[in-house]
């Protein structure tokens, strides 16, 4: 947001993570808070969703190291890929039809009138981390309490997405995603960091750094790859790479954590390509 709207504030900024579709995060978790109150998952079918996701597509990077290096690879369905319970059989090895259609709707994105208007989980965050958590715990699937998703997502309706009115008896159960997505025009205004035209933070010298974990179950790792595919759409590509760059962490939670690499320094860099090999500047002010 400091480099789309005011981009004299900082020479270089480094960014983890970054919501840049705010509004549509948190919209993402109620549709998916949504879809589970229809069949629930238990924390306990998590090894063997993670286990069918990694048989299908563990390998597809040439290397099989229980890494996703891209999860768009990953073909994984559910309605293909689970094993089935049979009728009448319940337990934490199978799925029911409801179930797949309650995972098929997380991985397929939030539809607004037959549309996707914001993408859907990736495969990949789903195995454990070396505490032996999934991605997928307390962040999309909980058990006793809200999910983290579910609690920003209600806490949004009730006190955002109508402001400056709030509705603090709303039901998230009740939100039509085909009706009452579109009123939520103001706050989507104020709190979106989605303008793909960076030119003022690039003529004065700017230089972005952004990162996402590939397995980030908080914030949707495609927010990164989508804005950084439209910013090179609208400034171009050789352009765009000149001053800002996006890396994707294969295994990584959000920010930190998961079952891949979760650190590394990213400012240095930005410090060495602003101030020792950028344009001259006095005290560099650089944002993180």
């Amino acid at each position: 947001m400091s480099a789309q709207r005011f981009p004299g504030d900082f020479d270089g900024i480094l960014a983890g993570a970054p919501v840049l579709d705010f509004t549509g995060t948190q919209l993402w978790g109620v549709w998916n808070a949504q879809a589970l109150a229809k069949a629930p998952i238990s924390i306990r079918q998590l090894p063997a969703i993670a286990k069918a996701v990694l048989d299908k597509c563990d390998a597809v990077d040439g290397a099989k190291d229980g890494l996703l290096a891209d999860p768009r690879q990953c073909p994984f369905n559910p309605a293909q890929d689970l094993p089935k319970c049979t009728e009448g059989q319940t337990g934490d090895q199978c799925f029911t039809q409801a179930q797949v259609e309650t995972l098929q709707t997380i991985y397929g994105g939030v539809q607004s009138k037959g549309e996707v208007i914001f993408p859907g989980q990736l495969p990949g965050a789903e195995p454990a981390d070396a505490s032996g958590a999934s991605g997928w715990k307390e962040w999309i699937v909980s058990e006793g309490a809200k999910s983290r998703q579910l609690a920003y997502g209600e806490s949004f309706l009730k006190y955002f997405a109508n402001a400056p009115t709030s509705q603090p008896n709303l039901d998230w159960k009740q939100f039509n995603f085909d009706k009452d997505v579109e009123p939520i025009t103001r706050i989507r205004e104020i709190l979106n960091a989605t303008n793909p035209d960076l030119s003022e933070f690039e003529k004065r010298g700017g230089r972005l750094i952004t990162y996402f974990g590939w397995a980030d179950p908080a914030l949707n790792p495609m927010m990164g790859v989508n804005y950084y595919e439209r910013v090179r759409r609208t400034m171009g590509a050789d352009r765009t790479s000149n001053f800002y760059r996006l890396f994707m962490v294969p295994g990584m939670f959000h920010c930190r954590g998961g079952f891949g690499p979760d650190r590394f320094d990213a400012m240095t860099p930005l410090i060495n390509v602003r101030i020792r090999g950028g344009p001259p500047c006095r005290n560099c002010r650089i944002w993180h």
